[in-house]
């Protein structure tokens, strides 16, 4: 799917619960906590520098 979308120059909104499947596809991630972003950010920012307990647990 990333590699589709890359070509083909589109954006899309993808919703998921699964870590590993928003970092392999995702060029950006936002993280949702009782209805509120957290954070929202590459994933390796998210990785390396989470700007919540929530965000670093998720």
């Amino acid at each position: 799917m990333r590699e589709i979308l890359k070509a083909t120059q589109t954006t899309a909104i993808l919703v998921t619960h699964d870590q590993r499947e928003a970092f392999a596809v995702a060029d950006e991630i936002g993280i949702m906590h009782e209805g509120h972003i957290e954070q929202w950010d590459t994933p390796y920012n998210l990785y390396h520098w989470p700007a919540t307990r929530f965000v670093l647990t998720s």
